[in-house]
């Protein structure tokens, strides 16, 4: 039984997780000989790696995360400091030390709300109760996409508890496939825009090992058209497959809208703005002078701008410049970032040993494959996998192993990337697979343990195999 402490809010059961983590990042080493191709600085690097991961995948995430950082400069492959100064200096953290304060100005100035609304009264939906439950859900995409998958889970779950009361909806297999569905949506679509930390990270690691970065419009558009592909897919499920009866369900939409202010209107352009500067270089001729001045504002200095313009502005809607990056940062997923693209460097290091190893584990399964199973293998162990750990972790994890091997196979390892980005995102048939699973399973008035792993199974079935069959020849056009 986990014992609780008086002078301290962790229980023994959480102390248990702090010395595993300690021994992997500073004991591993002592007691784990060199072996196979790994060198004794890649066996030291490989603990940092085994306990962060094991920080990550319980609940030490952000110190975990911090530690992991300092325990590389004992490794040997570089000192405290380098590890520090490679981890702040990485591309992906200064994009999110000035994105986060952005989308905070999004979810501060009421254009969630705005964007739920307006998807949903339309009127060609109006006693569609069908239409409206996908406008419902797209909704929840675009939110997740443009701001956080968190906040849209519980603002679309809360439009939703208002209409079922509205509209005497009472809970049933139609509440339970909503509640569901808006969590499946929003956590699907967070993984639409490249510059997002969940994104960041797996792109981080195809930039690693391949030496390049993905094209950010090939992979937006990607992840568009599949996230498209998947509500279709769940609206045919409830609609034809579990065949939910809404015959006498009497939906409409949203009452009490409130009119759109001016600053409204100005943050909603500025968001236009940040994508069209963001997507420009991607699709339009690389030698003229905006595509280049574009290109040297790039995912950092482009948010940095629009963040400085409202600050000169000082709408009074609006919020001060120490508001957005106190209230808007999100330290724990910036700290896990940095880590992850610190570690990822010596991991993917030849003098470490490490790729060599991880070749020799995975060639005997892969090699001699014909491609179609090579794709099942490499695509199916992480789809499964995520459900019972980190889903970024998989992705970080996956990602350089199915790069390797699908060059070596001829095949593009940008598409499998962005297959990989959607299938290990899909993780909510256990309470461990992510953060939206746990707050999916945590939710019991409106849908039970039993019916969110169901869910879950049949969700990761519904995303590996339209992934595969749509994202697979659709990657093979866009990368």
């Amino acid at each position: 039984m986990d014992m609780e402490i008086s002078w301290t809010k962790n229980s023994t059961k959480s102390f248990v997780h702090v010395a595993i983590v300690l021994f992997f990042m500073f004991g591993f080493k002592l007691v784990c000989p060199p072996f196979s191709t790994v060198t004794p600085v890649g066996v030291a690097v490989l603990g940092v790696f085994f306990g962060v991961v094991w920080g990550w995948s319980t609940w030490c995430a952000t110190w975990a995360s911090i530690l992991g950082i300092i325990a590389l400069g004992f490794t040997g492959f570089q000192t405290v400091t380098q590890a520090l100064q490679f981890g702040f200096s990485n591309n992906v953290v200064l994009t999110l030390l000035f994105i986060f304060p952005f989308m905070y100005t999004l979810e501060h100035g009421g254009i969630i709300k705005i964007i739920t609304c307006s998807m949903v009264n339309m009127r060609f939906a109006q006693g569609k109760p069908w239409l409206i439950s996908f406008l419902l859900l797209l909704s929840a995409v675009v939110i997740g996409a443009v701001v956080n998958v968190f906040v849209a889970i519980f603002f679309v779950w809360s439009v939703f508890y208002n209409m079922c009361e509205t509209y005497h909806i009472e809970k049933g297999r139609y509440t339970t496939y909503m509640i569901f569905g808006i969590t499946f949506a929003a956590n699907m679509g967070c993984m639409i825009l490249p510059f997002l930390p969940f994104v960041a990270m797996p792109l981080g690691a195809y930039q690693s090992v391949s030496g390049e970065a993905l094209n950010s419009g090939a992979y937006t558009a990607f992840a568009v058209v599949m996230n498209i592909v998947y509500l279709i897919c769940y609206f045919i499920l409830g609609k034809y497959v579990l065949r939910i009866d809404l015959s006498h369900t009497k939906l409409g939409g949203i009452e009490g809208v409130e009119r759109v202010t001016g600053y409204q209107k100005f943050v909603m352009a500025l968001l236009v703005v940040l994508l069209v500067i963001l997507f420009w270089p991607s699709v339009m001729p690389a030698g003229w002078t905006v595509t280049e001045l574009f290109r040297t504002l790039g995912t950092t200095a482009t948010p940095a701008v629009l963040i400085v313009v409202l600050g000169v502005l000082n709408f009074r809607e609006g919020i001060t410049i120490q508001e957005m990056f106190t209230k808007g940062i999100n330290w724990g997923v910036v700290f896990l970032v940095m880590s992850v693209m610190t570690i990822l460097n010596p991991l993917g290091n030849s003098s470490t040993g490490i790729p060599g190893l991880i070749t020799s584990i995975m060639e005997p399964l892969l090699s001699g494959q014909n491609t179609m199973m090579f794709l099942i293998i490499v695509t199916l162990l992480p789809a499964f996998f995520t459900n019972f750990s980190s889903n970024t972790v998989m992705a970080v994890v996956f990602v350089p192993i199915a790069y390797t091997f699908a060059v070596k196979a001829g095949l593009n390892g940008g598409s499998l990337t962005a297959m990989l980005c959607m299938i290990t995102t899909c993780s909510l048939m256990t309470p461990a697979g992510s953060a939206t699973a746990a707050i999916l399973h945590g939710n019991k008035d409106w849908i039970s343990p039993k019916q969110a792993i169901g869910y879950g199974a049949v969700s990761m079935v519904l995303v590996w195999v339209s992934t595969m069959v749509v994202g697979y020849p659709l990657g093979g056009v866009l990368f």
